[in-house]
């Protein structure tokens, strides 16, 4: 009889591994009180990412264009009005350059699925390589970037769930990764002291750490807090993650401790 009970015992101890708290898929609440959220009224708030001297953030509407926001959830100034769908921004922490994914939208009748380069000196924008996304959907192709090394990486939202990855040296596609545990890939942030990634993730309403090769590490709800979180920055001088909302334009601070 003990063994008849051991045997049943298994296959319910492994499922509860598998939903167990502290599994990497399992979104960890954030407390309120570790939430800031401002109302920029920005349409369309698609990214944000912190400026070089870590003293501002530039934030990108994908009907608007570009603005300057301080740490204190106002708008500096509407820097660059341009109507491209860029949905994602990123900085390369080296050199200072700024870069821009524009999303497959082929009603507005510019280069789709495509890579730029955003120069604040000269308010210009230059064109870095188009992306070839194999079976990518309309108004569903690259919404995420970061710098990772010498590449930067490129997330498509949906069909393909595909990371492409470009060298800035080479300047060709290097690779790719699929994420298949995606519901949307939608802005991607890289960490290069642990080598890490962070992704906004719409459809299924949170934010998730992964692993260069793919691998969840955790993840976090923010439903509670932000509605369509589609722009991330990682903040560590502040011990915090900016996010962006496409869906009411504000902006939300939550505190996370890097160490």
């Amino acid at each position: 009889m003990k063994k008849i009970l051991f045997l049943l015992l298994v296959p319910f101890l492994a499922y509860s591994c598998v939903e167990d708290s502290f599994a990497p898929e399992y979104a960890r609440p954030v407390a309120d009180s570790d939430v800031q959220v401002w109302n920029m009224n920005i349409p369309d708030f698609s990214g944000v990412v912190l400026s070089f001297d870590r003293t501002f953030l530039w934030g990108l509407s994908n009907s608007e264009g570009i603005f300057k926001l301080d740490l204190n959830g106002n708008i500096i100034e509407h820097t660059m009005e341009i109507d491209n769908d860029f949905e994602g921004i990123t900085m390369d922490r080296n050199n200072g350059n700024i870069y821009l994914v524009e999303e497959t939208y082929v009603a507005n009748n510019h280069n789709s699925n495509t890579i730029y380069q955003f120069l604040p000196a000269t308010k210009e924008l230059k064109l870095i390589y188009q992306v070839d996304i194999p079976n990518s959907t309309d108004n569903k192709g690259l919404e995420g970037i970061a710098v990772v090394g010498d590449e930067l990486w490129v997330g498509n939202q949906d069909d393909p769930k595909i990371v492409m990855k470009y060298s800035l040296s080479s300047k060709k596609i290097t690779g790719s990764l699929t994420l298949p545990w995606a519901g949307f890939i939608n802005d991607l942030a890289y960490d290069p002291d642990d080598g890490t990634l962070w992704m906004s993730d719409t459809e299924k309403d949170r934010l998730v750490n992964f692993a260069k090769d793919g691998k969840i590490i955790k993840t976090f709800a923010t439903k509670t807090f932000i509605s369509k979180p589609e722009g991330v920055a990682l903040d560590k001088e502040r011990n915090c993650i900016w996010l962006s909302c496409d869906a009411t334009g504000q902006l939300a601070k939550m505190k996370y401790n890097f160490k």
